[in-house]
């Protein structure tokens, strides 16, 4: 649920493409985002395996604020 109105973009595949085409930079940018998402994903896994849920819970709100806006 979005908290403020929200647009949602889409693009297919080869309008992604056309774009890395057009600006190889924006392909990079997008590339360190998935890079960071996919160790973000790695940690939060690891975490589920190693971490009992006390610590998991201590760690929320470190989680949660920079999608908030909240300062941690």
């Amino acid at each position: 649920m979005a908290m403020e109105n929200t647009k949602l973009m889409t693009w297919t595949s080869d309008e992604i493409e056309e774009l890395y085409a057009e600006c190889p930079r924006l392909a990079i940018a997008l590339l360190q985002l998935l890079v960071e998402r996919m160790i973000e994903l790695g940690q939060r896994i690891e975490s589920f395996s190693v971490d009992n849920i006390v610590r998991r819970l201590a760690r929320s709100p470190a989680y949660f604020a920079p999608r908030t806006g909240a300062d941690r």
